[in-house]
Order: structure tokens, then sequence, then C-alpha cells
């Protein structure tokens, strides 16, 4: 069975962030920590471990994607200000397809460490290798993407139609195989 498309858009940001990262960050998909406060495991879509802004000392950066269809507002904001506080993390990343409101930019600004990034679904695209193979099956819900890795290697991920689609309309190709 396929995965939801959110968690296609969350494994497709974090290879981004692995690329960007390069051998300097260690970026470690779907975490567990748990919190200092609320005493309870706490789910975290990306966690990057490295080097950031020339700091000398490794830091960890707690990333969390939003594919909603309307822009954040403070609230999301708020939320993920106080998940960075029970896991006593310093810097945060909310990454989101429709962008944010501007009193949710505006407390994101207010808070040292935390910074705000749209990421549309149909830009993921650029970021995936270019030979992208997409496979059905008839009647099925997923599609299987095959391409090659930046180190030649050759993968596989199930994801869903609508991801699919949208990576054909991308390339320029307007029907599923």
């Amino acid at each position: 069975m396929a995965e939801p498309l959110w968690k296609s858009y969350e494994r497709q940001i974090c290879a981004v962030l692995r690329k960007l990262g390069g051998e300097d960050a260690t970026v470690l998909f779907d975490q567990q920590i748990p919190g200092r406060f609320s005493g309870v495991n706490r789910q975290i879509d990306i966690l990057v471990r490295g080097t950031f802004a020339g700091q000398p000392h490794v830091h960890d950066m707690v990333v969390d994607c939003k594919m909603f269809s309307r822009k954040l507002d403070v609230t999301h904001v708020e939320n993920f200000v106080g998940l960075l506080e029970d896991v006593n993390c310093a810097l945060g990343l909310l990454v989101t397809t429709e962008g944010f409101t501007p009193a949710a930019k505006r407390r994101a600004e207010s808070v040292r460490g935390v910074n705000t990034e749209v990421i549309r679904l149909d830009e993921m695209t650029k970021w995936l290798p270019r030979s992208v193979i997409v496979a059905t099956t008839t009647g099925s819900s997923a599609a299987t993407l095959s391409f090659r890795d930046d180190d030649g290697e050759p993968q596989t991920q199930w994801v869903s139609l609508d991801f699919a689609r949208q990576l054909l309309i991308a390339q320029g190709r307007t029907e599923l195989p």
C-alpha cells in the first residue's frame, strides 16, 4: 500500500536535507525524542545533527513538515515553538507547502533559532533525480518511483498516485503509464 502524500513530502524534504548537509550532518527521519516538560516521547519529522551557521559545536535541528491546503497560522508556529522547548532544541525549521499567514511569519521571526520555509509539492521535483521512472498497476492507489540517488545507487520508492502525477506534470508529461 502506498504511503500518504504527506509522508512522501516529508521523505523528500529529508532527502533534500541529506543532500544539502553532506558529510557535515546526520539527517534522521521520523524520530522520537523524550519531552523534558511533557514527559512523553515527541515525534520529530526530521532531526538534523551537525554544525550550523559557523558554530564550532554539533547542534540538533528539528524539522517539522506541514502539507496543508492553506497557510499555516500563528497557532502552528506556537505549537512548533512549544515542541522545540519540550525537546530542548534551539534550532528549528518549519516547512510547509502553502506558506504562512503574516502573523505566523512575525511570530516565527520573533523566536531566535526558528526558521520558516515554503516548499511547494510541485517544487519537490527540482530536487529529485531527473531520470525518474514511474510505474503503476491498474486499479492500484500507488505508484513506484525508480531512480538513481546522488551516489548512483538504484532506489525504488512507493508513492501515492497524486504524488506521481505531480512529478509527471512537472516533467511535462500528462498521463501515468
